[in-house]
């Protein structure tokens, strides 16, 4: 391009040293991640590595002091894209180098300043010994590093497979589960098993308690639904939790998750049946099958109940249930439990509300309705799940894509009677999941959208 000058990097790093020396004193601080990513960038071309990872700390730093006060959107895109590279770049140098435990805190680092972003709620650093197995996603622009952390050691694998690449998988599994075709199910899942699992799942013994940490990129994976070679899915081998860091993983797991002495005490919020040209015929079957787990310990929230009713409410309830429908997140719109309906108006529980109320009794939360663990796809948005877990709740039972109401009526209060007789929400739902698995003629599209999220 005529008037396009392109500097080699023994070029670049004095100019954008003064730029950083300038930004730093006179200019614009909110730009100093972006200049010391280039910096770094063209450091590490130029075979300095340890130049360029201070770079990238250091503009990691610099984000993370300025992350809560910029305000204006445009520069907060401008920034968060510029950490979103720092991060990618400072977890490839750092496991280049075998400094794999310095990769992994980078990769924390970043899910910290995402959560803190979206639900204003700080993330913990992980927790040492653990009998858990936590396995954690960075997908890079070029590869993939599985992190494997247990018993206070961290171990990684970096693959070749492009970001890229992930997406289609992901898309072919949510798409072909969506259309209950299940040969094709069972081929996505079985190609994300080989890309995902495989490559750590011989030194993990049967049984283990698997706690995954997805990226924004893998997100939306039922890795319950992972198919290994011998045609088993993982949850057929594994409980399985779905975290949004390890930190948080390790927060909410010093939470109660069983059964207290007494009798669990339910919270059933039952929304419309009717809401955006849908319609739910089996809602009152399922409401009836879930309260009978709970016998006399069971309270159903008023019709029409405001945000702060239903706090006052749902602080009380060890367990609580909402069957209706969900707003789905879009580029306008935040998520949102559908609450109550009268023709033309419409009652909304929205995100930022969940995610401000304080539930420190309740163990669990069962979100019945569609897409309720989905969040706005390219954005920092949040999805209903990760609201309740910032309320403190520590285990969500969530969906990944729209569920039917028929099935969804027999499956969610089987799930119940084993939460009710003293199972975590882990064990119960996988029990559930594979007496889903067994009946053989039933498609995966229900038992793999449910998934649970926290601990």
């Amino acid at each position: 391009m005529e008037g396009f000058v392109t500097l080699s990097p023994s070029e670049a790093v004095p100019l954008l040293g003064r730029a950083i020396e300038f930004h730093s004193t006179k200019g614009r601080r909110m730009l100093l991640p972006e200049m010391f990513l280039y910096r770094g960038r063209a450091l590490a071309a130029m075979g300095k590595i340890d130049s360029a990872a201070a770079d990238f700390e250091a503009g990691i730093r610099e984000f993370e002091t300025q992350q809560q006060s910029i305000e204006q959107a445009n520069e907060r895109w401008r920034m968060y894209s510029s950490a979103d590279e720092l991060f990618d770049e400072a977890v490839s140098l750092a496991a280049g180098r075998g400094d794999i435990v310095t990769a992994f805190a980078y990769s924390e680092r970043a899910r910290a300043h995402e959560l803190l972003d979206a639900t204003g709620v700080a993330v913990s650093s992980p927790a040492g010994a653990t009998d858990n197995v936590v396995i954690e996603y960075a997908s890079l622009p070029a590869s993939l590093v599985i992190f494997v952390a247990e018993r206070g050691r961290v171990r990684a694998i970096q693959s070749e497979v492009a970001r890229t690449t992930l997406t289609a998988d992901a898309d072919r599994l949510t798409r072909s589960a969506i259309a209950h075709d299940g040969t094709e199910f069972r081929r996505a899942a079985s190609a994300l098993y080989d890309r995902l699992f495989a490559p750590v799942a011989k030194e993990i013994p049967a049984g283990r308690l698997l706690v995954f940490v997805p990226d924004a990129t893998l997100g939306g994976i039922p890795f319950a639904a992972l198919l290994d070679g011998d045609g088993h899915y993982i949850v057929e081998r594994h409980p399985v939790v779905v975290a949004p860091s390890a930190g948080v993983f390790a927060g909410l797991s010093t939470r109660p998750h069983g059964s207290s002495r007494g009798a669990l005490h339910l919270l059933l919020i039952a929304g419309p049946s009717f809401s955006g040209g849908s319609v739910l015929r089996s809602e009152q079957r399922e409401v009836d099958l879930v309260s009978a787990a709970y016998g006399n310990e069971v309270e159903v929230a008023p019709k029409g109940s405001d945000g702060a009713a239903f706090e006052v409410q749902a602080a009380k309830a060890d367990v609580i249930h909402f069957v209706g429908h969900a707003i789905i997140p879009d580029q306008g719109t935040d998520a949102a439990l559908v609450t109550w309906a009268e023709e033309n108006a419409a009652g909304r529980l929205g995100v930022r509300e969940i995610a401000a109320m304080h539930l420190r009794k309740t163990r669990a939360v069962v979100l019945a309705a569609c897409a309720t663990a989905r969040t706005r796809t390219g954005d920092r948005s949040i999805s209903i799940a990760h609201a309740f877990l910032a309320a403190g709740v520590p285990s969500v039972v969530a969906t990944l894509w729209p569920i039917e109401d028929e099935p969804a009526a027999d499956f969610f209060p089987r799930f119940h009677r084993h939460l009710a007789q003293g199972l975590s929400p882990a064990e119960a739902l996988r029990a559930t999941q594979i007496a889903w698995i067994n009946r053989r003629d039933a498609p995966p599209g229900m038992w793999a959208a449910v998934q649970l999220i926290g601990s």
